[in-house]
């Protein structure tokens, strides 16, 4: 696997491990879509947004009930991001 991944960026080898980058995209769009969600709109209070953040934690909880790990880590990996992470109000806002 390794020797065929570092060879994914030669020319006439675009489908080289098509199903890891297909990961690897869908990883990145699920993780900027939680981060976007919850801080795109400038005028959400830290309520708001707290239950923005509650809406994903519930998200998570059914994927991962769906055995879905990848989309379980990226809206994990979304929230614990120094962005969102650092929203201390937002936070305390959010219910246990």
């Amino acid at each position: 696997m390794g020797s065929i991944w570092g060879q994914r960026h030669q020319k006439g080898s675009e489908h080289v491990a098509p199903t890891v980058c297909a990961t690897i995209a869908h990883f990145n769009r699920l993780t900027n879509c939680v981060t976007t969600s919850c801080l795109g709109d400038h005028s959400m209070r830290a309520q708001d947004r707290a239950r923005v953040v509650e809406h994903w934690i519930k998200v998570a909880r059914e994927c991962l009930r769906l055995n879905n790990f990848s989309s379980v880590h990226a809206i994990v990996s979304a929230l614990r991001s120094n962005p969102i992470h650092r929203l201390h109000k937002t936070w305390a806002a959010v219910s246990r």
